[in-house]
């Protein structure tokens, strides 16, 4: 859900070198490190960011649906031909008749009808449509809040408390406001599975922080940071706080 505040956060609005790191996030397997100044923007550009994915996500969904229907429509219309053809769809007082031409037909649907994959050369089509793993949105402080909730929950098993569904996950997370956490050794051992986690299944990630990486180095660790580093593009945010222009 998108807060009210960001409802009007267009794509429109990022500047174009984040647009073409995001654009080719699925093929790099590189996240974004966006960091800057506070009220410079950060925050509006990744929930600009995110809206984008998630339309993009329904706008493939909606692709792979209408051309798997097309399929399943061409398909159809074969077997129905075929049938046709070989008079199975005739009233037959010999069951026998029936019977041959019935396997017949059959012979020729599994024959004659193409899989899926050769109609798809065949209407010159693109190949099957992987859509994109949802997003989620998430403050970093309000992140570990959760997880700290959870922590000692009887109700919930281990595998579904949030950092193991996190670090299991394929979304793409959005982490906003790095750096303004409480750190604490909790904090940093938990942050350092989850990214380390992410880190070796090439699943990206983006940030947005007040802080260089240079900074979070100083705060979370160089070993989160190293990751990080490896893992993103990074692009700083330049300007005055707009909040209070």
């Amino acid at each position: 859900m998108i807060p009210k505040r960001y409802e009007n956060a267009s794509y429109d609005d990022v500047p174009q070198d984040i647009k073409k790191a995001f654009e080719k996030i699925r093929e790099t397997r590189k996240g974004l490190y966006i960091h800057g100044g506070v009220g410079t923007g950060k925050t509006h550009i990744a929930y600009a960011l995110h809206k984008k994915w998630e339309e993009d996500r329904e706008k493939e969904i909606k692709k792979r649906n209408d051309t798997q229907e097309n399929y399943r429509n061409f398909k159809n219309e074969k077997e129905d031909k075929i049938k046709e053809e070989e008079g199975v769809n005739k009233e037959y007082t010999n069951y026998g008749e029936y019977s041959e031409r019935r396997k017949k037909s059959m012979e020729r649907i599994e024959n004659e009808i193409l899989s899926f994959e050769k109609w798809l050369k065949q209407e010159k089509t693109s190949e099957p449509i992987k859509t994109r793993p949802i997003s989620n949105f998430v403050g970093i402080t309000k992140l570990f809040t959760l997880m700290r909730g959870q922590m000692n929950d009887p109700n919930k098993n281990e595998k579904d408390k949030l950092h193991n569904r996190m670090m299991e996950s394929e979304k793409l997370y959005f982490i906003d406001d790095l750096g303004t956490e409480k750190t604490t050794e909790w904090v940093s051992e938990m942050f350092y599975m989850i990214i380390n986690q992410k880190y070796e299944d090439e699943i990206p990630m983006i940030f947005t922080s007040n802080y260089s990486l240079g900074q979070i180095a100083g705060k979370s660790g160089v070993r989160i940071v190293s990751r990080i580093r490896e893992m993103c593009d990074v692009f700083e945010i330049k300007g005055e706080d707009k909040r209070i222009k």
